[in-house]
């Protein structure tokens, strides 16, 4: 199996996030939470890729949480309750 690697500055650029949001906005801009997060976006995306950067980003929905290792790479880790 071939290994592709430095995904993660590609994933945390700009233009992917201003992308992502707009692709996940279509069809629901009229949605008071999907509007707010449109109508402030650049600070947003700026916020958003501050926790990529650092790696502090979990989703409600997933309890997976990247952690960082002294490698540089990403490493998920499952929080089992």
């Amino acid at each position: 199996m071939k290994r592709t690697g430095n995904l993660w500055s590609g994933l945390t650029s700009w233009r992917n996030l201003t992308e992502s949001a707009h692709a996940a906005a279509r069809g629901k801009r009229a949605r008071p939470d999907v509007a707010r997060f449109l109508q402030d976006l650049e600070p947003n995306i700026c916020a958003l890729q501050a926790r990529l950067a650092g790696r502090r980003l979990a989703t409600r929905s997933s309890p997976n949480l990247l952690d960082s290792r002294s490698d540089g790479t990403a490493d998920l880790r499952r929080s089992v309750s």
